[in-house]
């Protein structure tokens, strides 16, 4: 959800977080990945209360991320007063994160066949080997080392093992440490 705008318009945005439950959040003050041109950025403009999710990875569904989104669903209509009755609380507390900066993408220095050494889940440091990028086409050339430049947590890894330049490779969360609107 983006954290931006006035503090009750803010307030509503997390109260719909929480409701809707997880375990993992990315909070962003709307200047990454798209700004002003993103779904949220324009509900933001309308001054609608809009989360978005992920509930799954590599283009795929599972049982979790099908129940999540469900019972996530139905206890925001619930906290919004639309179902009377209550869905079941969410099992696990709420981790809130965001993004620091530009250094929070891992992004492929070549093109090639990208070999990770880091998972989904992992916390790494500033500066750890996060995989490489090898050269089938040309098995004469060294590996190119991946380094990660922040510390935190890895929350998107590239499913697809065959990458361009440029291509995100992995995102890195660090701690939400923002306006304190969650009370």
């Amino acid at each position: 959800m983006r954290d931006n705008g006035p503090d009750a318009f803010v307030r509503r945005q997390f109260a719909a977080l929480r409701a809707f439950g997880g375990t993992l959040a990315y909070v962003t003050d709307g200047r990454n990945q798209g700004a002003e041109r993103t779904f949220a950025a324009a509900a933001d403009r309308c001054g609608v209360v809009a989360i978005t999710t992920e509930l799954g990875g590599g283009a795929a569904a599972d049982p979790e991320g099908i129940h999540l989104a469900d019972t996530g669903i139905r206890r925001v209509l619930h906290q919004i007063g639309i179902l009377k009755s209550a869905p079941p609380a969410a099992p696990k507390p709420l981790q809130l994160m965001k993004v620091e900066g530009p250094r929070s993408y891992v992004l492929a220095p070549e093109s090639g066949l990208f070999e990770p050494a880091v998972q989904l889940g992992e916390e790494v440091v500033c500066g750890a080997r996060a995989g490489q990028i090898v050269f089938p086409d040309r098995p004469w050339r060294e590996p190119v080392a991946i380094h990660v430049e922040a510390s935190g947590l890895i929350i998107c890894k590239r499913a697809v093992v065959w990458t361009r330049r440029g291509d995100c490779l992995f995102q890195i969360l660090a701690p939400y440490d923002g306006r304190g609107l969650l009370l």
